[in-house]
């Protein structure tokens, strides 16, 4: 913007067609850096000025061996140079949308809509990180789903996947904007909810549970439903693996006392795990 405004007392200096180029190098540095819109009005902007000079005679753009005469030669320059700095406007954006639709795609798992199992690593770490620097609260769950394997044996991969699937978006609806959510691989996913107290951590953790059961319903009576194991720590430790590994333990002690229950560990008090089914 800085160098557009210095462009114009220059251009009334230097006159002819150099006056139109002479803002091409912000225009175009402008159109890789911010908006389409933003990009458009400068372009708009400068060329009004432009065509607002010329007919008030203080700026001559006229090329003495030109073809046309020269108000037809201002335009069709004019416009030229306002379109040239919006295509690339127009190129940076798609390509802006591309790399935004790659990244989505690197970080979700194709199949239920959740972090990968890299990307929820990866994301629940900085998390981690941020809330034991703040030393605030972190809750970290590790799911599986209930006689997965009898789903893929007696009703076909096909139904499996739909389990997944399904399952991933409660994960995201459950959680969406409480926390991360992640597919780890096969029927085992983990989330990751900060600022959360204790009693929060169980709240969220028995709607995940009541939501699956609520969909196992309808899928078979044997299969469907979701053990959760939770590790809660009012100052959040600095592994995540650490974590992972007590909500791990506790979501095979939700398995042995029958699954389609929760588990909440409290990292703070070790001894004192709540039971819910």
């Amino acid at each position: 913007m800085i160098a557009l405004l210095v462009c114009l007392p220059l251009a009334l200096e230097l006159q002819g067609a150099l006056a139109l180029l002479l803002p091409m190098p912000a225009l175009l540095w402008c159109a890789m850096r911010i908006s389409l819109f933003g990009t458009s009005l400068l372009a708009a902007g400068w060329s009004a000025w432009i065509l607002v000079m010329v007919g008030e005679g203080r700026l001559s753009v006229a090329d003495p061996v030109a073809l046309l005469d020269e108000g037809v030669t201002t335009r069709i320059s004019v416009i030229l140079m306002a379109l040239s700095p919006i295509a690339v406007a127009v190129a940076t954006g798609a390509q802006r949308r591309a790399e935004r639709e790659l990244q989505r795609i690197a970080e979700c798992d194709a199949l239920t809509g959740t972090l990968s199992r890299h990307a929820f690593w990866t994301q629940s770490q900085e998390l981690l990180d941020t809330q034991h620097t703040a030393r605030k609260s972190i809750a970290v769950m590790m799911l599986d789903l209930d006689h997965f394997k009898s789903i893929n044996d007696n009703l076909g991969h096909l139904t499996g996947d739909s389990v997944l699937e399904q399952f991933g978006n409660t994960l995201l609806a459950t959680t969406e904007g409480l926390g991360l959510s992640g597919r780890l691989g096969g029927e085992e996913f983990a989330v990751a909810a900060a600022d959360c107290t204790f009693e929060e951590a169980i709240q969220l953790a028995e709607r995940i549970r009541q939501a699956q059961e609520t969909h196992a319903r309808s899928i078979h009576d044997f299969a469907g439903t979701v053990s959760i194991g939770v590790a809660w720590a009012d100052r959040a430790m600095s592994s995540m693996e650490a974590l992972l590994d007590i909500a791990d333990e506790a979501m095979y002690r939700a398995k042995r006392e029958g699954r389609n229950a929760v588990v909440v560990e409290c990292v703070d008090h070790p001894n004192q795990a709540v039971l819910i089914d």
